[in-house]
């Protein structure tokens, strides 16, 4: 897969207004579930929390 797959018009909010981490993170899980990325949000989101840690 190429990053210009994931990359589409519906999910990319150049708007977004997210205060803390957590926001921000469940807003680029949104983003890429309404693309069609995703299979599962719950592991998509686990993962981003633990490449941040």
């Amino acid at each position: 897969m190429k990053i210009l797959d994931l990359l589409k018009d519906v999910s990319i909010d150049v708007n977004a207004t997210c205060s803390n981490k957590d926001e921000a993170i469940d807003t680029l899980v949104s983003l890429m579930a309404k693309q069609g990325n995703l299979n599962d949000q719950d592991v998509y989101k686990q993962g981003i929390y633990a490449r941040e840690d």
